[in-house]
């Protein structure tokens, strides 16, 4: 018992010391060995109420009464001296112990990166309570598909992806994975746009960041934390695999359909288990939607901003139904206004003002849907970190459910099912989650020309029904929907649950060409709704050509012509042109990227002959048109044009954007000519 003692005394002299409060000075705890009836404040037990008698006792009242358990609080008008007490109860056998009450401090950890405290969007998933659970796994790869990252920013260098399959610049591929001393990730970046800058010619093993985009989402998932310097990361220790895809050009970032589906394919090969995805398209590439499936299929999980369009529609990749969506909120857990949202949100991430790593060792504060993503990346790392066995479907089923509610009660279009909740996630990290509400078939943004079947999964724990609706608008209400089978806003209520099988058959009697939106809605017992939704089209028309806009044309590639065959079609189509010469010479253009507009350019190194061309356009249903023959439209020339030999009449020591108009701008007579300098990082700088 004096060992006891002695130790509650050095806790509460080390505690008053720190300046933490650690107990009320004016409670007492007592257990008694036998059961005591407090009469008047009084114990019977004469040495201890003579004791409390000199603080002036105010209330007694039991804590726990049990058998073999009588422990009671007093409540004393002044401070009690505790060391005299615990004396007390020492030289008294009916006084088991006694004890201040003492205050416990709740445990959510806070980190001591100095900027820490400006990062509202760590708080707001409650990653502080999560990581009493779970800090994260340097064994969890979270590859960053972007703009590359600033791999040796002090406040990222340990969380930097390395493979140690491959030795460092020796020319070698050691692991034979297809790319040569790829010990730090790859640069898939190399396109020929005019207006690109900085590193974007070829393909090397160096993806440093030269825009700060990469940087800064690699700063939200994984900066290095509780290190005393600058930020703190979602996941305190899973590794960025720092795959560049993307480079700067005078409007912007960009990336190219081959170099991020030859990134998110490395990153399934290469021991990935989450892509994070900051970037997307109003227009789905079929190569995209391609990586994205392989990535899958390898049980890669899949993340992605919904896009910065301001209102509804979801960007690609984020609108693949094997891709988690995210959406952006502000510190008041509002949409922000930049947001995209619409059918197939999942769910929001915090995305106005985040304060993250930059280029040159910085940290700047960015916005969009792009800083959103990476907050669900880095819980999906602490997810798997705490439970390594899932499998991407439970990973989305389990970040579904583990959501705040916001806006709508349940599941809406504009905060999907709410915003993360990291703690939630690691509480529920254990559960044995089978798909809630997920349609398979039919895909999403594909075209129809008779009855759909569904198939999918409607299941749930309490399960009370599923139903299936569709509806023409972007923003519906509920009275929106009608009945698949039959078109009545009184739903069939399908009151037993299915997996992986026929949800229903949406009949397509009556229904005009047009694109519609397909909802499962999974209900509980409780009220509870789980609710997955897919944009199809149906269209019994086949394409057209609109008329005279079919043509083609060249533009010098440096010193050498590009050739180019131009046309349009009224509805989003595939195109097809067939090539041919005089002498038999045949070839084939495609673009498989469903659009309005078609740029599609000849190969390069034809001889110099005429060519004919023929056009078809395939729609989302599969219905083709083909155009009539285009003879002798083009004519290669593979002549160049001189590159030297001009008289010079100003110079100027960098590499300049020209653009595209002259003026005489101080009215002389004469043209002036208006350029901006390719900055490494920042704003344009315009000379004249």
């Amino acid at each position: 018992m004096k060992k006891i003692a002695l130790i509650l005394l050095c806790l509460t002299c080390a505690s008053q010391l720190l300046g933490k409060p650690n107990y009320s000075s004016h409670e007492l705890i007592a257990r008694f060995s036998e059961k005591v009836v407090i009469k008047d404040g009084t114990t019977g037990i004469d040495a201890f109420d003579n004791f409390l008698d000199k603080f002036g006792i105010l209330s007694s009242e039991p804590i726990i009464e049990k058998p073999d358990l009588h422990i009671y609080k007093f409540t004393c008008e002044k401070e009690i001296d505790f060391s005299a007490i615990i004396e007390l109860s020492q030289k008294d056998e009916s006084i088991i112990y006694t004890q201040p009450n003492y205050l416990n401090e709740m445990l959510s950890i806070t980190p001591n990166d100095p900027y820490y405290y400006q990062q509202w969007g760590l708080p707001a998933i409650n990653a502080d309570n999560a990581w009493e659970i779970e800090k994260g796994n340097e064994q969890v790869i979270i590859a960053i598909i972007d703009s590359g990252i600033e791999y040796d920013h002090p406040d990222l260098e340990q969380n930097i992806w390395i493979n140690h399959g491959e030795i460092p610049d020796n020319y070698i591929d050691d692991d034979n994975n297809g790319y040569i001393d790829d010990w730090m990730g790859w640069d898939f970046t190399d396109t020929n746009i005019v207006d690109a800058m900085g590193d974007f010619r070829e393909r090397d093993n160096d993806p440093r960041d030269d825009l700060g985009h990469g940087t800064h989402i690699a700063g939200i998932i994984s900066a290095q934390t509780n290190n005393h310097l600058g930020v703190s990361g979602t996941t305190w220790f899973a590794k960025c695999m720092n795959l560049r895809a993307g480079f700067r050009t005078t409007l912007g970032g960009y990336l190219e359909d081959d170099d991020v589906s030859a990134a998110i394919v490395y990153a399934a090969d290469n021991g990935a288990q989450i892509i994070s995805i900051s970037w997307g398209d109003v227009i789905l590439a079929p190569i995209i939607n391609d990586a994205c499936n392989y990535a899958y299929d390898l049980g890669v999980s899949i993340i992605a901003s919904a896009g910065n369009e301001s209102g509804v529609g979801l960007l690609y990749p984020a609108a693949l139904d094997n891709v988690i969506s995210v959406t952006a909120v502000d510190e008041n857990l509002k949409i922000c206004s930049f947001s995209s949202y619409g059918e197939g949100i999942d769910l929001c991430g915090p995305g106005l003002s985040i304060y993250s790593t930059y280029l040159n060792n910085d940290y700047k504060n960015e916005s969009g849907t792009s800083m959103a993503a990476p907050f669900v990346a880095g819980c999906a790392g602490l997810l798997l970190s705490q439970n390594p066995l899932l499998s991407n479907i439970e990973v989305y089923n389990l970040i579904n459910i583990s959501c705040d509610d916001l806006g709508e009660n349940g599941y809406d279009n504009v905060y999907g099912y709410g915003i993360i909740n990291a703690e939630k996630l690691m509480l529920n990290a254990g559960i044995d989650i089978k798909p809630q509400s997920a349609i398979f078939y039919p895909p999403y943004n594909s075209g129809y020309t008779q009855n759909i079947p569904i198939v999918g999964t409607a299941y749930c724990e309490n399960f009370f029904c599923y139903t299936l609706g569709f509806t023409t608008k972007q923003e519906p209400v509920e009275n929106d929907w009608l009945d698949v089978v039959t078109h009545n806003p009184e739903p069939t209520l399908y009151t037993d649950p299915v997996i992986d099988d026929t949800l229903g058959t949406f009949l397509l009697y009556g229904i005009q060409d047009s694109t519609y939106y397909i909802r499962l809605s999974v209900k509980d017992i409780h009220g509870t709704n789980y609710i997955d939704i897919v944009k199809i089209s149906v269209d019994r028309t086949p394409p057209q050509f609109v008329e005279n806009a079919t043509a083609s044309t060249y533009r010098y590639n440096f010193d050498k012509k590009d050739y180019y065959i131009l046309s349009t079609a009224t509805e989003p189509s595939q195109f097809y042109a067939t090539c041919f010469s005089a002498d038999a010479d045949t070839f084939s253009l495609i673009q498989k990227k469903y659009n309005y507009f078609s740029t599609m350019r000849l190969p390069q190194h034809l001889p110099d002959e005429s060519y004919s061309f023929s056009l078809s356009i395939r729609n989302h249903a599969g219905l083709t048109a083909t155009s009539g023959i285009f003879a002798d439209a083009i004519t290669i020339d593979s002549g160049t044009i001189p590159t030297s030999g001009f008289d010079p009449i100003a110079s100027y020591a960098h590499s300049v954007y020209l653009c595209a108009n002259n003026y005489d701008i101080n009215g002389n007579g004469k043209i002036e000519l208006v350029f901006m300098e390719f900055p490494k990082s920042g704003r344009f700088h315009a000379y004249i």
